[in-house]
């Protein structure tokens, strides 16, 4: 946060609301407005914004063309959208190889039932452009294990949200049994490496 700037901080969830609220308190302090409300439907004045950012949340939303029109309407005229999210099928690379092909496809099953899209990524352009901001790019965001440790990938290979949708009947034991072998044996091996991929598109509202 930049000296003297003001932050906006939207969540229509009451739970990541409050959260957000307890979280920033120490780090913003009164330079931080809260507001419980649809990133689709924000109610906060147009024209009025320098710079939005919104990090895996494009991932969950059914509607994302209007989620980015929304923001276009109340950035100011040349605010940029910056929206860092993932895509399912270039999550991750490892070696020794990791077999997560029947998790990964349950995952988008279990997102698309939710109204989400789990490779909304290879579409972050496409919904910056309908939304009606120019200048659009995309970049690759990488995360290397050789740079930051192989432990910092450990929640990555957390089987906890896997068997709670094991217990919730949206994916049998019998479907992950191959993951998790697999997994054990990648956390077993002497030399691993993994890469993480996210993607970051930016679009600009016209001057």
């Amino acid at each position: 946060m930049l000296p003297n700037s003001s932050v906006t901080a939207v969540e229509i969830d009451p739970v990541l609301h409050e959260k957000a609220v307890a979280y920033l308190q120490d780090k913003g302090g009164d330079r931080v407005n809260h507001v419980q409300a649809s990133v689709a439907d924000t109610g906060l004045a147009a024209n009025t914004f320098d710079f939005a950012i919104a990090r895996l949340l494009f991932v969950h939303l059914p509607e994302p063309v209007a989620a980015a029109r929304e923001i276009f309407r109340i950035l100011k005229p040349g605010g940029k959208l910056v929206i860092i999210d993932s895509d399912a099928d270039l999550f991750w690379l490892t070696n020794p190889p990791l077999s997560v092909d029947i998790v990964r496809e349950k995952f988008k099953q279990v997102m698309a039932s939710r109204g989400g899209d789990l490779c909304v990524g290879r579409n972050l352009c496409r919904i910056l452009k309908e939304a009606g901001f120019v200048s659009v790019d995309l970049e690759a965001v990488v995360s290397h294990s050789d740079i930051i440790g192989i432990k910092a990938f450990q929640p990555l290979l957390d089987s906890g949200p896997i068997l709670q949708m094991v217990k919730q009947g949206l994916i049998s034991e019998s479907e992950i049994a191959s993951y998790l072998v697999s997994r054990d044996e990648f956390v077993a091996a002497g030399d691993r490496s993994m890469m993480s991929f996210w993607l970051m598109a930016c679009g600009e509202k016209n001057q």
